[in-house]
């Protein structure tokens, strides 16, 4: 017998609305000797239990604590477990907004260099360092036309700044 099926036909022979055993609805109906089956299986379930219960005691005792302590620390490291689950996906997300903001950015820089909305003035706010990041052949006498990467690094990097600045606060 399975926990449910002893857990039922205790149910149905101790039915307290009526005082009587319903036997109809036990899983044990048509068994010869119904309650010596039913009292037997329920004192094999509970030998189990109380074996797993011994079992979980002594694994307790090896860490000092006892049974009813480590079930609350099992607990709690479910819970802690499923909080890092949603901080895991909470992580995957902002990555992947990261990712397409910059990938906008690149995007923003390329349009502006490739239309020709960026004027020498933009390149002289950009630090020289920057340029030659991109553009080792650029000496900051306007030799080579704008790069995107180059604009597109020069507005993370003030976006980056402003990011901090506004954490201080």
């Amino acid at each position: 017998m399975n926990a449910k099926e002893v857990v039922r036909a205790l149910r149905c022979c101790s039915n307290v609305d009526t005082r009587k055993p319903d036997c109809e609805n036990c899983p044990l109906f048509s068994t010869r000797l119904c309650v010596k089956t039913m009292l037997e299986g329920a004192a094999d379930m509970l030998d189990s239990l109380q074996a797993q219960l011994f079992e979980y005691d002594a694994f307790a005792a090896e860490y000092g604590i006892d049974g009813k302590t480590m079930l609350t620390l099992a607990k709690s490291q479910i819970r802690t477990a499923q909080d890092n689950v949603k901080l895991q996906e909470q992580l995957a997300d902002s990555q992947r907004r990261e990712r397409a903001a910059v990938e906008a950015i690149n995007r923003m820089a390329e349009y502006i260099v490739t239309y020709g909305r960026v004027d020498y003035y933009l390149c002289d706010d950009i630090p020289k360092e920057l340029h030659l990041k991109y553009q080792p052949k650029n000496d900051g006498n306007y030799q080579n036309s704008p790069c995107a990467k180059c604009v597109a690094e020069y507005f993370m990097c003030g976006a980056d700044a402003e990011i901090a600045f506004e954490g201080r606060e």
